[in-house]
C-alpha cells in the first residue's frame, strides 16, 4: 500500500551565497529504505486519526543517508530521544519519523517523499511545506 501526499511537486528556495531554486517532485519511496533518527512517540493517536481520516497531507523529508547529514540532522534533537546511525538504509528521514512509524503500523510498503540532497536543501523544503513557519518542539511521550 502507498500512504500518498496529494501535491505533486515543490519549488525549494535556497540561499548560500547565490539563490538556487529547485522544482522537487515527489518521489514514491520505499518504507523500509529510510532510517529514522528519533524514537516514536506514545501519544500519537491524533496524528494516526489523521492520517486515517485525511491521509497524508504533506511529503516526508528525507536526505541522503550520510554520517554528516545523519550528524546535522540530529543536532537539536535531545539526546535520550536520537536512534543510531543506521548505514544499511539509503535515506535518513529529515521529518515525518512519527508518520513512518504509524504507517508501518498500518502495513504501508511506500510513502510520499521528496528527496533532499542534505539538511541545508530539507529545511528549505520544510519551510516551503509549512508555509515558512518550522516548530520543532518536543510535546511527545517516548516509547521505551
Amino acid at each position: 500500500m502507498y500512504l500518498e501526499s496529494p501535491r505533486e511537486w515543490y519549488n525549494i528556495l535556497y540561499h548560500d551565497t547565490d539563490l538556487h531554486i529547485q522544482r522537487s517532485y515527489i518521489t514514491k519511496t520505499k518504507i523500509d529504505d529510510i532510517a529514522v533518527v528519533v524514537l516514536p512517540s506514545k501519544g500519537d493517536a491524533k496524528l494516526k486519526y489523521d492520517i486515517i481520516k485525511k491521509g497524508l497531507l504533506h511529503p516526508l523529508i528525507v536526505i541522503n543517508n550520510t554520517e554528516h547529514n545523519y550528524n546535522m540532522a540530529i543536532r537539536q534533537i535531545t539526546e535520550d530521544l536520537i536512534l543510531p546511525f543506521d548505514s544499511k538504509k539509503p535515506l535518513l528521514a529529515y521529518t515525518g519519523n512519527q508518520r513512518i512509524a504509524i504507517a508501518k503500523k498500518w502495513r504501508y510498503s511506500y510513502i510520499s517523499t521528496l528527496i533532499m540532497p542534505d539538511v541545508h536543501w530539507a529545511h528549505a523544503a520544510q519551510l516551503q511545506i509549512q508555509n515558512g513557519k518550522v516548530d520543532n518542539r518536543d510535546r511527545r511521550q517516548v516509547q521505551n
